[in-house]
C-alpha cells in the first residue's frame, strides 16, 4: 500500500517545495546539441484578472495555431509569485527533472523541478515561483527557508519588488537535452506594479483595510499545527487513494482579534478528479485549530488573514 503524504505550512516557506517542487543540486547545461533556442514574441497585450481568491497577469505568445500562454499568479500578498508557461514549445520538457529558469537581464534565476500538469488546450505546463528580481534571501539547494523573524521583518502587506524590473524583459527556460525556450516578455515594471495593485485591491475585497494590514507585525499563527495537519491527513479520499490521485489546495482563513477562524476558503488548485475530501479541511481548522491572532507593534490584536497550502501526495 502506498504511503499517504500531507504537508501544510505557511505559504512563504513552501512555494519552493510545493509550487515549483523545488530545489535542485545540479547546474543546467546550455541549449540542446547546438540547436538555436525557441524564441517566442507576444501576440496579445497583458491581461490582468482579479478573481475571488487570486490575481493573475497573463499574456499569449507565438503564432496562430501554436499559441503559448504565460502568467504570473499570486494567492496572497507576497514578494514572490507563481509563474506558468504552457504550450507546444515546452511540451518536451520533462516534469520532476532538473530544469532552470532566468528572468533576464539581471533578474531572478534558479534551478527547479516542476510537477506533471496540463492547462486547457495549451497542453504541457512548466511552473515555478519567482521573485522576478534577484531573490534577497536565496535558499541553498537541499535546505528550507528559515522562519521569518517578525521582530526584524514585520509582516505588513508584502508585495513584489518593483526596483530593477524595468530592465527585465525575458524569461529563459532550460532543461538538459531540450531546446531552450525564450519568452520576450517586454519590460516587467508595469506588470509588477499591476500585480501589486491587484493584490492590495484583493485584500480589501476580502474585507480588510489594507492600511491596517500594512501595520501588522505578527501574522496569525496556529499553535497546534501538527495536530491539525494529522486530522486533515485522515480525510484523504479513499477513491483518490485507490486511483493514485493527488492534489494541491490553497486555504485562506479570516482570523478575528480573538483568534477565532470566522471564515475559511478552500480552493483546489489542481482540479484533481476523485478528490472529494471525506472531511472538509476548513471544518477541521475551525473545530481544532488554536490560533494566535495577528498583532500590531504595540501588541494589540487585530483581524487579519492566514493562508496555507495543503498538499496531498502518495508515496511508494
Amino acid at each position: 500500500m502506498r504511503r499517504r503524504g500531507f504537508h501544510m505550512r505557511m505559504m512563504y516557506r513552501v512555494l519552493a517545495v510545493l509550487s515549483a517542487a523545488a530545489v535542485i543540486v545540479q547546474p543546467q547545461a546550455g541549449m540542446a546539441a547546438g540547436k538555436e533556442p525557441i524564441v517566442l514574441r507576444p501576440s496579445l497585450q497583458w491581461h490582468l484578472d482579479m478573481g475571488e481568491d487570486r490575481c493573475r497577469l497573463a499574456r499569449r505568445f507565438g503564432p496562430e495555431g501554436e499559441h503559448t500562454v504565460f502568467y504570473f499568479e499570486q494567492w496572497e500578498p507576497s514578494n514572490r509569485a507563481d509563474f506558468v508557461v504552457a504550450g507546444p514549445p515546452v511540451e518536451r520538457f520533462k516534469p520532476e527533472r532538473d530544469a532552470s529558469f532566468a528572468f533576464t537581464p539581471g533578474g531572478n534565476t534558479a534551478d527547479f523541478q516542476f510537477p506533471a500538469a496540463t492547462l486547457d488546450t495549451y497542453g504541457q505546463v512548466v511552473a515555478g515561483w519567482t521573485t522576478i528580481v534577484p531573490d534577497p534571501n536565496p535558499v541553498e539547494p537541499g535546505s528550507e527557508r528559515e522562519p521569518t523573524d517578525y521582530a526584524l521583518n514585520p509582516r505588513g502587506l508584502p508585495a513584489l519588488e518593483t526596483n530593477g524590473t524595468k530592465g527585465i524583459t525575458r524569461l529563459e527556460l532550460k532543461q538538459r537535452g531540450r531546446r531552450d525556450v525564450v519568452l520576450e516578455l517586454g519590460s516587467l515594471e508595469n506588470a509588477v506594479l499591476a500585480l501589486n495593485m491587484c493584490m492590495t485591491n484583493l485584500v480589501e475585497h476580502w474585507g480588510f483595510d489594507p492600511e491596517e494590514q500594512k501595520a501588522v507585525v505578527l501574522p496569525p499563527r496556529i499553535t497546534n499545527l501538527q495536530d491539525v495537519a494529522r486530522e486533515i491527513q485522515e480525510s484523504y479520499p479513499k477513491k483518490a487513494e485507490r486511483k493514485g490521485a493527488q492534489a494541491d489546495f490553497h486555504m485562506r482563513l479570516t482570523v478575528d482579534a480573538e483568534g477565532k477562524a470566522e471564515d475559511c476558503k478552500l480552493v483546489n488548485q489542481t482540479l484533481a478528479a476523485d478528490f472529494d475530501l471525506q472531511r472538509h479541511p476548513c471544518t477541521v481548522m475551525q473545530d481544532h485549530a488554536i490560533i494566535e491572532p495577528a498583532r500590531l507593534a504595540d501588541g494589540a490584536a487585530v483581524r487579519s488573514y492566514l493562508t496555507k497550502r495543503l498538499v496531498f501526495r502518495l508515496y511508494p
